[in-house]
């Protein structure tokens, strides 16, 4: 079964750029998965290989592959919380649809972000239809920026619509490839198994590709059933190597070439299936002697917010965005030499984006 790669990705979106990050270099210095601050580079010191290779002699990529276009669904976070500490997470482009119009979403953890008192979040540049992984942009942001239900699920969402039309009338645009309601997991499937095979995308430990502002892909499986409510709550379990760093990390079903269609059937093609969001990782029980002496020990456990619970949230968030754009009195008119009703049109649903 092929994918309808044309409802599954949105157009490329375009961001502010701003220069720097508005964190602590050595604050928010991410830590290593063992304690103590992340190395400078996961491959040693320059003197171990000699001059770095430039961008231009790297190939470009093929964005008709899927799993490629998947590491540009995803970006890295950074805050600073109000008691000074720096930490780094994850984050996935949303489209939300309404009206004949598109509303894209940044989508985390609202555990990452409640507490900043400042934050940032990094895209790449496009140019002639590929990522100039060379050139950052960095976006700043306030906690404000960003919706939760406080209790409710561990999610936030941040609509970028607005910071889109700044970065458009700039003339820069960052290459994304968003996720659409088509790849979500529907919770009514008979198409999935307890046993299926998982990949998740973010910055475990806070470990990124700083000269392409790539994220790490990681594999497992379900350790527990993805449709089914582990303990009365909208998750499930899977088995996987689940960091500090990944949280907000986007969880999908991923098939390349066969998987299951329905009871024994199979299927020849790729699958792709959008399954819920990392929440957080499993750590063992300790004793009070192994608190004592500084013991954590990871399970390779991690716990998934499931897909239907991610879009009832983030569908409420934006549909109340939509509704309060809707009222929101218009702006005076900047002289930009367009006529005047284009430019209102402009100004009145500058959280939008047109389907392509």
């Amino acid at each position: 079964m092929e994918i309808k790669q044309k409802k599954m990705w949105s157009a490329t979106f375009a961001l502010v750029l701003v220069s720097g990050c508005c964190c602590d270099e050595k604050k928010a210095e991410p830590k290593a998965e063992g304690g103590g601050e992340a190395p400078k580079s996961l491959l040693g010191e320059d003197s171990d290989w000699g001059p770095k290779i430039g961008a231009s002699a790297e190939p470009e990529l093929n964005m008709a592959d899927v799993g490629t276009r998947l590491l540009f669904s995803v970006v890295p976070i950074d805050v600073v919380e109000e008691a000074g500490k720096g930490k780094r997470g994850t984050g996935f482009i949303f489209l939300y649809e309404e009206g004949g119009k598109q509303y894209p979403a940044l989508v985390t953890n609202r555990h990452l972000v409640k507490s900043a008192m400042a934050g940032v979040f990094y895209l790449v540049e496009e140019k002639d239809g590929q990522p100039v992984r060379s050139q950052p942009l960095a976006i700043p942001f306030k906690k404000e920026d960003f919706r939760y239900d406080d209790p409710g699920p561990d999610l936030a969402v941040y609509p970028i619509g607005a910071v889109y039309n700044q970065m458009v009338s700039q003339k820069r645009t960052p290459f994304i490839r968003a996720l659409s309601k088509e790849l979500f997991l529907d919770p009514k499937s008979s198409a999935t198994s307890a046993i299926e095979e998982v990949i998740f995308i973010g910055y475990p430990a806070g470990i990124v590709d700083k000269a392409h502002l790539s994220p790490l892909v990681r594999r497992g499986t379900t350790a527990t059933h993805p449709l089914l409510n582990f303990e009365g709550r909208p998750a499930f379990l899977i088995d996987a190597g689940v960091f500090e760093g990944s949280s907000g990390s986007p969880v999908f079903i991923y098939n390349p070439l066969v998987h299951k269609v329905k009871g024994d059937v199979v299927g020849v093609g790729s699958r792709l299936l959008f399954v819920g969001v990392i929440k957080s990782t499993v750590r063992s029980r300790l004793t009070e002697k192994d608190k004592a002496a500084g013991m954590d020990w990871y399970i390779d456990l991690g716990v998934v917010i499931n897909s239907n619970a991610v879009a009832q949230f983030v569908e409420k968030q934006m549909r109340a965005v939509v509704a309060e754009e809707k009222t929101r009195p218009t702006q005076p008119l900047a002289k930009t030499g367009q006529k005047e009703g284009a430019e209102k049109e402009k100004l009145r649903l500058d959280l939008s984006l047109p389907i392509p």
